[in-house]
């Protein structure tokens, strides 16, 4: 079947209000992440990285050209000085509408979260909704600027292979289902969704549906609780909504 018109982010990253939580400088965030990463806390590091255009405090310091290197390396170790780095170039170049150097500097950023959770037990999980949110929105209005100087658009197939990593990591991983980063795969699974939809390229989505269905997943796509873990039930609807467009 052809696309169906899918709940997706606008082109450009959108205005909304701040998050409740999300730090309002660059200190602040550094600081979030650094008391996030020492305590294993996956809500807070979220919290941190959720970094919109909605937030003018930090967007404000940001244009003040504060001395953004030293502020992330004093509070954090790698590669979560890097991560930070990125993040608030991401945000600062998006708000000047630098949409293609936004693109750069967030997947930078995903890289380096993917180089940590690799190595981190399941605990960052939640931040994983922020960075895959902030890519494809990104990747989006990339390509959005590429298209309107006669470009091929091409960050979005970027973005959906970055965030395949993320996947990968997810359900490769080894550890007993009450402590497996296999409950983040379906954040990454929707948002690759998300991407495929926009780039019609229907035919991916079917590897991640077979994964899905495969005996390694967890089977709680109906609301059940497994082993004391169970997925939101706004990531269930969404896959939902998704299968059930390809049917």
């Amino acid at each position: 079947p052809g696309a169906s018109p899918a709940p997706s982010a606008s082109v450009c990253p959108t205005r909304p209000m701040s998050a409740p939580g999300a730090p309002s400088t660059a200190q602040q965030a550094a600081q979030t992440i650094s008391q996030a990463v020492s305590r294993q806390d996956g809500a807070g590091l979220a919290a941190a990285l959720r970094l919109d255009l909605g937030n003018t405090a930090l967007i404000a310091q940001l244009n003040s050209s504060p001395p953004l290197e030293q502020i992330c390396g004093r509070a954090l170790v790698e590669p979560w000085d890097e991560l930070l780095l990125e993040q608030l170039h991401y945000i600062k170049a998006a708000a000047a509408g630098e949409h293609e150097a936004a693109y750069s500097h967030c997947e930078r950023a995903a890289a380096c979260f993917q180089a940590a959770f690799e190595k981190e037990s399941d605990w960052p999980v939640p931040a994983l909704h922020s960075l895959c949110l902030n890519l494809r929105r990104a990747a989006a209005a990339a390509d959005a600027a590429l298209v309107a100087k006669g470009e091929r658009a091409a960050r979005q197939q970027e973005a959906a292979r970055t965030m395949q990593k993320f996947f990968q990591v997810c359900v490769t991983d080894r550890a007993p289902l009450p402590v497996s980063k296999k409950w983040g795969a379906l954040v990454v699974i929707n948002a690759l969704f998300h991407v495929y939809f926009a780039i019609n390229n229907l035919r991916l989505c079917q590897n991640l549906i077979r994964a899905v269905e495969g005996p390694a997943f967890p089977k709680a796509l109906d609301g059940q609780t497994v082993e004391g873990r169970h997925f939101a039930k706004a990531e269930v609807v969404t896959y939902k909504y998704f299968t059930g467009r390809l049917a």
